[in-house]
Parts: structure tokens; sequence; C-alpha cells
């Protein structure tokens, strides 16, 4: 028995060694659901550098996109940019659904990731050119290449795992019908229908959303007519694991964020004639990427139970479709504000364009930008207010509700102001700072529900300090 025991000790001594390693449950593993409908709230965050990777690989698309509208400020630049970031940003929301519903970390799933990041190399060597170009082919190939990859993988979580596999097989239908479009793209001769598979590409996402509800409906109403339309709806679909897919979304944007460095870091080399002029524009750059970065990610704190994809069904498609939109318009803010740098600055090397240009090209995004963030926000449950209900702060609560409204008022009377912006003569120079000082009263408007909070806080310390505040409070 005691031989028994030690035996047993080792055993578990060796497993303890290895319990953390990607290949600890097997080198091929059945497909595994990140969560489901009777497990919520479970997490895995295993995957979170893989996913990171990817991310970075579509930030650099859209990085080469942008140079390449910054070569050529024409409206036809443009036009290319807004198919191909449409096509790229599908392809990355197809791939996400996909990661934030199953987790695996066998051998099968990483030869799929690999060959998975050899397509989307493929796509990033071949990003930029007119239609015209050799380019376009090649990169509606390996846009197909990629879609049958991921039909393949959706069909084989489908014959893993019964539970799932009416959904998967609609996938799977979906990524072949797409994989064929992009083949099309790329065989075809004609120019004018490649354009438009290039579009029927980019809104290939929008499409799926549409889809998948009409077929679980249909599904709900033939196979599953028996249960009610709660049970039927749980057997059509699986649910994503939020905390992750919201991750993904935030790892990405923070990385087109980074656009806006490059108006920072905008080299020289051929000289400048205006040293004050640059380093001044380069400075409010970099106030505006700040205020950004903060207004996106550190304004509001979130719980997942108030995002809008846990609201309601309604409120997280919008949100899922018009997210990207906010994506691309960013990095076109990105670009607008580097060329008006290198305006200010008088540098040498800047691509010749208009003025105007630049400056609608800077404006319009950040209004755009500013319009869809403030949709946003009204499709989450506003911060907060959810937990001061919940422990009995009913003042607070509304007090808390009237100040979000002000401050989403705020960002669209400060979107108003970009659009009408470029009408006005100003230099380069005077609408970077009008920017940055624009974002930064935005900044110092959303704090203010803040201080709101933190009285919240003081008078929850203070009766807890008192015994005479219900526990709840203990929560603040």
């Amino acid at each position: 028995f005691r031989g028994s025991s030690g035996r047993l000790h080792r055993l578990g001594s060796h497993f303890d060694i290895v319990k953390d390693y990607w290949f600890a449950a097997g080198l091929f593993q059945a497909p595994r659901l990140r969560s489901d409908w009777d497990t919520p709230a479970e997490e895995d965050q295993k995957y979170q550098t893989l996913n990171a990777f990817f991310d970075t690989l579509f930030s650099v698309i859209i990085a080469s996109l942008g140079k390449e509208v910054m070569k050529k400020q024409t409206i036809t630049v443009l036009y290319h940019y807004a198919q191909y970031i449409a096509i790229t940003l599908s392809l990355w929301l197809t791939t996400a659904g996909y990661s934030s519903r199953f987790d695996n970390e066998d051998i099968s799933h990483k030869i799929f990731w690999s060959v998975y990041g050899v397509g989307v190399l493929g796509l990033q060597m071949h990003s930029t050119g007119p239609l015209t170009s050799p380019n376009s082919v090649y990169f509606a190939f390996f846009l197909s290449l990629i879609y049958v990859i991921l039909s393949f993988q959706w069909l084989m979580c489908g014959i893993a795992l019964r539970r799932c596999r009416l959904y998967c097989l609609m996938q799977t239908v979906i990524m072949l019908v797409v994989a064929a479009i992009a083949f099309a793209a790329s065989s075809t001769p004609n120019l004018d229908h490649r354009n438009r598979l290039f579009w029927t590409l980019g809104l290939s996402y929008p499409a799926e959303i549409v889809f998948s509800l009409i077929w679980q409906e249909v599904a709900i109403n033939t196979v599953y007519r028996d249960m009610t339309y709660e049970e039927a709806r749980k057997e059509t679909d699986l649910p994503l694991h939020i905390q992750f897919h919201i991750d993904r979304f935030s790892t990405l944007t923070m990385m087109v964020l980074g656009q806006l460095a490059v108006a920072v870091v905008w080299h020289p080399e051929d000289g400048f004639g205006d040293i004050t002029g640059l380093y001044v524009s380069a400075g409010c750059t970099f106030v505006s990427l700040v205020s950004l970065k903060i207004l996106i990610f550190d304004i509001d704190f979130l719980d997942p139970e108030d995002h809008a994809i846990r609201r309601s069904r309604i409120s997280g498609l919008i949100w899922l479709l018009i997210y990207p939109a906010g994506l691309a318009c960013l990095a076109l803010m990105g670009i607008g504000m580097a060329l008006l740098v290198a305006e200010a600055g008088a540098i040498n090397a800047v691509p010749e364009g208009s003025l105007k240009y630049r400056q609608y090209l800077t404006c319009l995004s950040l209004c755009a930008f500013l319009v869809i963030g403030t949709i946003l926000r009204q499709l989450h449950r506003t911060p907060f207010v959810r937990q001061l209900r919940l422990y009995r702060q009913y003042e607070r609560a509304i007090l808390v509700g009237r100040i979000h409204t002000i401050q989403s008022s705020v960002q669209i009377l400060a979107a108003v102001i970009f659009a009408v912006l470029p009408a006005c003569k100003v230099s380069a120079l005077m609408m970077l700072k009008m920017i940055a000082g624009t974002l930064l009263c935005i900044i110092g408007v959303n704090f203010i529900d803040e201080i709101a909070l933190l009285q919240t806080v003081k008078k929850a310390r203070e009766a807890t300090r008192h015994n005479s505040f219900d526990t709840k409070a203990e929560f603040f």
C-alpha cells in the first residue's frame, strides 16, 4: 500500500510538471467550447497570445493600406482603402467569432492556425495596388484559401461535437460561399465584376449575421418546433465568450490606435523647414493620441454584464457591426494627422496633396469616430447604474445616468465642430491644436461621473465604519 501511495505521489508530481503546458491534455483533443449557455461566465484566456499575434498581422495590413493613402492622396486611393479595409475587418470578425467560441491547444489546431497565418501573410503581401494590378488577384486568392481553411475547421467542430452540429454546419456553408466569391474575384478578368465581388466580400460579415439569423429562425420553427423559443435558440446558437471577445476587440483597437503614433514619429530624412511647427504639431498629436487612448479604454469601466452583447441580441449585433467602422475611422484619422504634422513642419519628403484634402480626411474621420463612439456607449447599459440600483443608491444612479447623457451630448457637439472645421481657413498646426484641445475637454467632461462615484465610495466607507450601512456597499 505504501509503495502504491508513493507511485501515485510520483505520478502526481510528474503531472504537475506538464499540467500548464499546451500538450497536457494530449496531442489530439476534441474541440472545446470556451463557454456554453450553462457556463456563461467561464474564464479561459489561454489563447490570448496567439490571437494577439494574428491581431498584429491584421494591424500591419491596415498600416500598409494607410501608407498607400499617404503616398497618393486621391479619392480613388481612398475608395480602394475603404474596400480593402472592409474585407480585412470582415475576415478578422469572422475569425474572432470562431476563436471566441472554441479553444484548443492540440496539434490539429496548431496546424490550423499555422496555415491560417500563411494565408494572412499572403493578404499582407498583396494588400496594396489598384484592382488592375496583379496584387488584387493574389489578394482574393489568399482570401479564398483562408475561408476554405475556416470552413474545414467549422466542419471538424461540428463532426466532433453533436451539441454544435447545426450551428457549425451553418458556418461551414457560409465560409464556403464566401470562399467561392473570393475565388471568383481572383479568377475573373472583368474589373467591374471584380470590384462588385470585392465589395461583396467586404460586406460578408454583415451578410453572415443576417444569414445566420434566418437559418436559426427556420431551424427553430422546423427542427425544434416542439421546444420553447428560448430552448430552441440555445440549440441553434453558440454563445460568445464575452470577456474574451471584448479583449480581442480591445487588442486590435490598441494596435490600430498605434496608427496615430506614425504622425508623431514621422522621419524628416530630407529635412524640414519649420522646426517649431514640427515639434509643436508632434506634441499636439501625442496629446490627441493619449486622449483617445483614455477616451476608449479608461473613461468607462464596463462590466461584462452591462455590455451590449449581454444586454440584448439586437444591441449586441449592432455593436458588432458598427465597431469595425470606428476602427477604420481611427486609422484614417492617424493618416490625416501624419500628413498635417508633415505640413506644419514643412517636411521636404511630404507627399504632394491638397491641404484641404488632409484636413477633411482628419476631421471627418474624427467626427465619424466620435459619432460611432457615442452610439456604442448608448448600446451598453450605463456604467455603474445597475450596481448603484442594486445597492439601493437610486439618487446616485439617476445622477450618473444624467451625467452620461451630458457626456454623450458633448461628444456629438465636438463631432459637429470637427465636421465644419475644414471649411474654416485654418493652418495645419492650428487644426492640430484645436483637435488636441477639444479631445482634452471631452476627457475632462467624461471624468465628472467619477466625482459622483467617489462621493458614493466616501459615504459607503463612513457608513461601514459606523456599521450603519448595508453590507452590500462594500462593493464600492
